[in-house]
């Protein structure tokens, strides 16, 4: 089952700006946020990582053990949560929209907000 990743609107896109506006549109924790980050090879602009595969931004999320402790006070080391995982593929979404791109492959233009495109007939 193929599953389906939304992008913010044209609306939203105006206001996220940076990195950091992705990370509170998609909701990311600071800390985890920050992490994934890092392994990622520490982005500062949305640019340097608008053209990471999903493979690739998925196998490398799947590596990262969050320390013990970072999200709670006594949570033990592990992976990143699901929930986490899921709002870390919600800010890559948001990233490629930033530029109008599919949220996975191609470079697909997102219609604006209202605007239903129709595929051309030749």
């Amino acid at each position: 089952m193929a599953s389906m990743l939304i992008a913010p609107s044209q609306e939203d896109l105006a206001k996220i700006g940076d990195l950091e506006g992705v990370r509170l549109w998609a909701n990311a924790s600071k800390e985890i946020w920050v992490l994934a980050m890092t392994v990622m090879g520490g982005p500062s602009k949305a640019d340097e990582c608008v053209y990471i595969e999903r493979s690739v931004w998925d196998a490398t999320l799947a590596k990262v053990v969050v320390p013990e402790g970072l999200i709670r006070a006594g949570s033990p080391d592990g992976p990143i949560s699901p929930l986490d995982l899921g709002r870390l593929s919600k800010a890559r979404v948001c990233i490629r929209a930033l530029f109008g791109l599919a949220p996975d492959g191609g470079s697909v233009i997102l219609a604006p907000e209202g605007v239903h495109r129709r595929p051309r007939l030749r």
